[in-house]
């Protein structure tokens, strides 16, 4: 159960990518292999610094409580990932505007795109789980889905035709279904 719990909480957290380089796709902005592997070490990194710190907590917090809580926050954080796709302007990541994305731009998406990996991976560590699979599951979705979202916004080339806010609903339902499978 916890390699599907950890493996669907990386593929919800990871849906912004796809979303990203499906939107680079669209827009004919090349993400190199390089900057697509800064991305997923970016999400790796923080992944394991989210679950390190989730373990510290359960020093000092009861198990039983801290996965109650655990599981209540991963399902609140997919509640808000959805809400939060509705809301936020769509960020690219191409500040020089050469429609490439640059190892320097490549850090600042990694940090963008695997923000709210933080709070969930210190969620699922207090829950009861973090293991090393988490990290790498995160990183290497993190490179495969921006590489698909890519591909496929290259071919799809119509933007009205896929919703990024369908994305956005994905990843957080994904997560909240997560959180269920957590705490059963």
């Amino acid at each position: 159960m916890d390699f599907l719990s950890g493996f669907i909480l990386c593929m919800g957290l990871s849906a912004d990518s796809f979303s990203m380089g499906l939107n680079y796709g669209l827009r004919g902005i090349k993400v190199p292999f390089l900057s697509r592997i800064i991305v997923s070490l970016v999400s790796v990194l923080n992944m394991f610094l989210a679950l390190s710190l989730g373990r510290l907590i359960l020093c000092f917090v009861d198990e039983n409580f801290a996965k109650a809580v655990g599981c209540i926050m991963l399902f609140a954080l997919g509640i808000f990932v959805i809400f939060q796709g509705f809301l936020k302007k769509n960020i690219s990541g191409d500040f020089d505007n050469n429609r490439k994305i640059t190892w320097a731009e490549a850090l600042y998406v990694g940090v963008a795109l695997s923000v709210d990996s933080f709070g969930a991976g210190i969620c699922f560590a207090v829950s009861g789980s973090g293991f090393f699979f988490l990290p790498i599951c995160s990183g290497v979705c993190q490179f495969f889905l921006m590489q698909l979202g890519n591909f496929f916004g290259k071919k799809i080339k119509d933007r009205s035709r896929f919703s990024k806010k369908l994305l956005v609903t994905v990843s957080g339902s994904l997560i909240c279904l997560m959180a269920v499978l957590r705490f059963f």
